[in-house]
């Protein structure tokens, strides 16, 4: 049973202007009250190196913007190098192919909204996920740790601890040519579940995607049309990973 559990679409660039004012404070109140996203500041740490170099760098706390739901299941992070759309899933569910479309959908409104508003484009765009495989017995665990060939004598039983992570790149066409990194990592856990009035903790996996343009591209070329074609692209590979992983 595979259970979605995070799904965040990021994009990076340069929004260190996109200030805690009052002036866009009201205009994302006004451009997002129907998403039920407030309005909101959170700090973020920024490494200060001093101008002549003759002491260590310091962290600085900065205010930046964010918009939150009231349960913070839906999350807009404005950062100063990067703006990410978070959806956490409050209870165990499988995102359908409808779901993830009207995730995207929303997702991509918000960052039209906000590019057009500020004048942005973004140098990278990322698709970041987690999912639980869960419900498994002991067979079943031992069937798909056996998928990743494991070829020492002395690992071929039941691992208390069992990890992998795989990196492929692949080509796809958004507004241009662009290279993807498709990156999957795997590991065994102990997951928690609340059975009536007592918790239970069963084996299972978490499954992390990664799928980002490559950093070596630093142009500022990604307009929400380009993020709109991204999130579909990238959304289709992950699900044909999960898929797969059932």
């Amino acid at each position: 049973m595979i259970v979605d559990k995070v799904y965040k679409i990021s994009a990076f660039g340069s929004f260190s202007d996109i200030n805690p004012s009052p002036e866009n404070m009201i205009f994302l109140l006004d451009n997002f009250k129907e998403y039920g996203l407030i309005p909101s500041l959170v700090s973020e740490i920024n490494i200060v190196a001093s101008v002549d170099g003759s002491q260590a760098p310091v962290q600085k706390q900065i205010q930046r913007l964010a918009l939150l739901t009231s349960d913070n299941s839906e999350q807009i992070m404005i950062g100063s190098n990067r703006i990410d759309y978070t959806v956490t899933a409050t209870s165990d569910v499988n995102f359908s192919t409808d779901d993830i479309e009207k995730l995207n959908k929303k997702i991509n409104n918000a960052f039209t909204i906000i590019f057009h508003q500020f004048n942005k484009k973004a140098s990278r765009v990322a698709l970041n996920t987690e999912s639980l495989i869960i419900n498994l017995s002991k067979e079943e665990i031992e069937n798909f740790t056996s998928k990743f060939a494991n070829p020492l004598t002395m690992y071929q039983k039941d691992l208390d601890e069992w990890n992998t992570h795989l990196m492929v790149r692949a080509e796809k066409e958004i507004e241009q040519s662009e290279t993807l990194n498709v990156i999957t990592n795997i590991a065994k856990v102990i997951y928690e579940q609340q059975n009536t009035d007592e918790k239970v903790f069963s084996e299972g996996f978490v499954v992390s995607l990664d799928i980002n343009t490559i950093a070596e591209n630093a142009s500022q070329r990604f307009s929400p049309e380009n993020i709109e074609k991204f999130t579909k692209i990238a959304s289709e590979l992950w699900n044909d990973i999960i898929t797969e992983l059932e």
